[in-house]
């Protein structure tokens, strides 16, 4: 297994474009998976074609979560390679997943734990609601109904 980060916010080759958010290639000899697409296709693209990796390539996207800065390069790899099997949280806006399914990608929605290829798995939902208790504090219910803290989730 290969993992190359693509896009970071912190410079690590020179010659690359930073850019708030992540985004970081797995390849496997029988599958290549893009984890999160960073903030901004423009600067995914760059570093893509800087390092040598054809979107093309590409077999599988895997979305952490719904934070502009993960997935806002996503619309823009689908230009390049429309035919990408996207997995994503279930909890993710009925906005994004249009986007997906619009694209022509297969979209497979995450609940659980799961494969995703030898070697590479998806945690499944992490944290699927949040409240705020008595004093402010926001508190996510994970798991069997676990309620734990955003400090505990840092």
């Amino acid at each position: 297994m290969r993992l190359t980060v693509v896009c970071d916010n912190s410079p690590f080759i020179e010659g690359l474009k930073t850019s708030w958010g992540f985004s970081c290639l797995i390849e496997r000899d029988d599958k290549t998976v893009l984890f999160d697409t960073g903030g901004d296709y423009d600067v995914l693209s760059y570093n893509m074609s800087r390092l040598g990796i054809d979107p093309k390539t590409i077999d599988a996207v895997i979305l952490s979560h719904a934070h502009s800065d993960h997935v806002g390069g996503l619309p823009g790899l689908f230009w390049s390679n429309p035919d990408v099997e996207v997995y994503l949280p279930a909890s993710f806006p009925p906005d994004t997943k249009a986007v997906v399914r619009s694209s022509g990608a297969d979209l497979i929605e995450v609940s659980d734990a799961r494969s995703i290829c030898d070697g590479v798995y998806s945690t499944g939902e992490m944290a699927t609601q949040a409240f705020l208790n008595a004093y402010g504090y926001a508190f996510f219910k994970v798991g069997a109904g676990r309620n734990v803290s955003a400090r505990e989730l840092e």
